[in-house]
């Protein structure tokens, strides 16, 4: 499980990267739209996996 928290943290934290290389060319609300996005994404799979756990006990 610890294993599985640093693969979506390193995930999150490329995606954030690769969102703030864009400098100038987003405005705020259009970068905060981005990072919703993608931490909904993420929230999805959290919830997945640990309906999958709690399925397979």
């Amino acid at each position: 499980m610890r294993m599985f928290v640093m693969s979506l943290a390193g995930l999150l934290a490329s995606f954030s990267a690769m969102a703030s290389d864009h400098g100038d060319e987003l405005s705020y609300t259009e970068r905060m739209a981005l990072y919703a996005d993608w931490s909904t994404f993420f929230l999805l799979i959290v919830a997945l996996v640990a309906l999958i756990r709690f399925w397979n006990k």
